[in-house]
């Protein structure tokens, strides 16, 4: 079965907002403090998590609509699995595709996680990730992807030798 190599561990850090912004969900970051691995079935790495210089929203459900996104809470059980999904669409280290696929096996990686809630997690990343993903500057790509020591820029292409997004 798919695991973790240790426990997410971060800090939370608020977001203030302007006071224009009353109407916006007060959404914060948690940096991620230490460093973890997500290994497959075979207990082969699929990505390594770097602790300690960059943010995530955890499940970005804050902006579900109230009611949805109460059920899901941004730290729920699946949190763990979300921080793996941030960063490797923040350091674009696979098309958009695989990304998605990773988030799924990393959810299966957490007892925790129902079959409806997987469901429905899948549902809304395939939706929301392609409204986001390649939002992310060089910089901030090269700068995420130097803490796992990957210094190539090239856009992640499978096996087949395509671009999926």
């Amino acid at each position: 079965m798919s695991r973790f190599t240790g426990p997410l561990v971060g800090q939370y850090q608020p977001i203030r907002l302007k006071w224009y912004e009353f109407w916006k969900s007060p959404r914060g970051m948690w940096l991620i403090h230490e460093p973890f691995d997500f290994l497959d079935d075979n207990g082969q790495l699929v990505v390594r998590v770097p602790g300690g210089n960059w943010s995530s929203d955890l499940a970005s459900t804050d902006v579900l609509p109230p009611l949805i996104g109460r059920a899901f809470p941004p730290d729920g059980p699946y949190a763990q699995a979300a921080v793996v999904h941030d960063f490797v669409c923040a350091a674009e280290l696979f098309p958009i595709k695989r990304n998605n696929e990773i988030m799924s096996l990393a959810m299966d990686a957490i007892p925790e996680v129902g079959g409806v809630t997987k469901k429905l997690v899948r549902a809304a990343i395939d939706i929301g990730t392609r409204a986001t993903y390649g939002e992310h500057t060089v910089e901030r790509i090269k700068t995420l992807r130097g803490l796992i020591g990957v210094t190539d820029m090239q856009r992640p292409l499978w096996p087949d030798g395509k671009w999926h997004a």
